[in-house]
C-alpha cells in the first residue's frame, strides 16, 4: 500500500494509521468511482462503528487520503449493507 505525502500529512491531523486502513479493507466496504477524477476510487468502510472513506488512485495504487465519510457515501454504504 503506497501512501502519498498528502495522506501522511493528513493522517496525523485525523488520527488515521495504516492498521486502520487495513481493518477497513478487510471488512465490509463499498468502492465507488469519483465523480471528479476517473482515476480515483472512493472506498467506504467501517472502523470503530464510524464510516471512513479512503481516497485511492487506482492507476498508481496510492492512497491519497482517508477521511470520515460524507453524506452520499454513507447513504450508498447503508443501502449496500442493509
Amino acid at each position: 500500500m503506497k501512501l502519498t505525502k498528502h495522506f501522511q500529512k493528513r493522517s496525523g491531523e485525523r488520527d488515521i494509521y495504516p492498521e486502520m486502513l487495513s481493518k477497513i479493507l478487510s471488512g465490509k466496504y463499498i468502492s465507488t468511482p469519483s465523480t471528479k477524477d476517473e482515476s480515483v476510487e472512493l472506498i467506504t468502510g467501517k472502523h470503530d462503528n464510524k464510516l471512513w472513506t479512503i481516497v485511492m488512485n487506482i492507476e498508481t495504487g496510492s492512497i491519497i487520503t482517508a477521511r470520515r465519510a460524507h453524506g452520499k457515501e454513507i447513504r450508498v454504504y447503508e443501502e449496500a449493507f442493509k
